[in-house]
Order: C-alpha cells, then sequence, then structure tokens
C-alpha cells in the first residue's frame, strides 16, 4: 500500500487497567503541516540517524519521536511560545486522536484523547507512547522521501503493530475485534460488532 496524505493511523497498546486500548487518529492538514515543516523534519532527520538499512528508523525512531521534536522545537525557539510546536502542533496532535476501550456493560466507547486522559483511561506513560507514534508516522509521512518512507511501511507496521489507510474509527475497531476473536486478554469481551460505539471521531 502506498501511503498518502489523507491516510489515517491506528494501533492498540496495552493499558494495565483496561486492557487493550485502541488509538485512531485522523492526519494533521496540510496547512498545519506547513506551519511547523522544520520541526518535523528535524524530527525525521533524527529518528533516521543517517541509517542506510532504515532499520534505525523504523525500529527506534517511534520511541524517541516525541523527545525529538521537543529538542527541535527549543532549539528553534519555537516550543512553548504562542501558537508554537506545543501549542498548535502537538494539541493538533492530540485534538485528532481517539481512544477506544471494552466497556464492561459491552461494546466499545471512544473518546477523545484528551479526556481519555483527563479520566485516567489513558496514563502518562500510554499518552507517551502514543504520541511518540504519531510524531514519528507525521514527520515520515509528510517530511521523508516517499520511496524510503514507503520502502520502510512494512517493518515499521510489523514492529509497532500499526495499521494506515482511509477508514473510520468504527471500521478499525469492527476490524480488530473481528480479527482477535478467540484470543485471550484482560479486557472485558466486546459485543462482535460495535453496536454500542459511541464515536466522537469519525
Amino acid at each position: 500500500m502506498k501511503i498518502t496524505k489523507d491516510q489515517r493511523l491506528a494501533f492498540p497498546i496495552e493499558n494495565e487497567e483496561r486492557g487493550t486500548l485502541l488509538i485512531y487518529s485522523i492526519p494533521i492538514s496540510r496547512d498545519a503541516f506547513g506551519l511547523y515543516f522544520a520541526e518535523l523534519g528535524a524530527v525525521f532527520k533524527a529518528c533516521y540517524a543517517g541509517d542506510e538499512e532504515g532499520i534505525h528508523l523504523a525500529l527506534i525512531g517511534p520511541q524517541i519521536a516525541f523527545s525529538a521534536l521537543k529538542a527541535a522545537s527549543m532549539k528553534l525557539k519555537s516550543w512553548d511560545k504562542p501558537g508554537g510546536v506545543q501549542e498548535g502542533f502537538v494539541n493538533e496532535l492530540i485534538r485528532l486522536t481517539s481512544v477506544s476501550y471494552a466497556s464492561v456493560e459491552g461494546g466499545w466507547k471512544t473518546l477523545p484523547m484528551a479526556v481519555a486522559q483527563e479520566r485516567g483511561i489513558l496514563d502518562e506513560e500510554d499518552a507517551q507512547e502514543v504520541l511518540n507514534s504519531l510524531v514519528f508516522f507525521t514527520a515520515a509521512s509528510r517530511a521523508g522521501p516517499k520511496l524510503l518512507v514507503e520502502s520502510m511501511l512494512p517493518l515499521m507496521t510489523q514492529s509497532r503493530g500499526w495499521e494506515y489507510g482511509c477508514w473510520t474509527c468504527t471500521d478499525f475497531i469492527a476490524s480488530w475485534v473481528k480479527s482477535n476473536e478467540g484470543t485471550t486478554s484482560d479486557s472485558p469481551t466486546p459485543d462482535p460488532a460495535p453496536a454500542n460505539l459511541s464515536s466522537i471521531i469519525a
């Protein structure tokens, strides 16, 4: 699959209390990328680190992307200024991201990432993992050389448990539930189809 600017990123993470959380994120706009292209270019460069085979990019990059973004932004004095990277870009990533979890009543509930953080569904460590993945995917897909990024997508997807495509949050949850039917989990058992899903971000 070729990567395009409108593809969503989705992936599961494991939470000690809630079990599996499903993360779904809509890409930032072209205009938003244009405001922070220098910082995102620096993130891609820091994550790639000159590894000709791209192994560093695929395996290590998603673990350091947020820190690389903050370091680059601090250097450029754009991190915490009004409308800067923290206020503008990072908050925009959070706004475009939702967190879904299996409820004890059955089915799945979906909340904006910020609300999930406020309610303790997404703890600080999980939020950091989510932001690392989102920052890296955004930097790679928008700032990285197209041929290099597309050649690394299968490795990135396999190593990180990512999925990317042009589907809705509801589609992703239904697909994930279907592919994981019959597996053991500490999560409450959801309905096979997310009939009780109330998705805030489509």
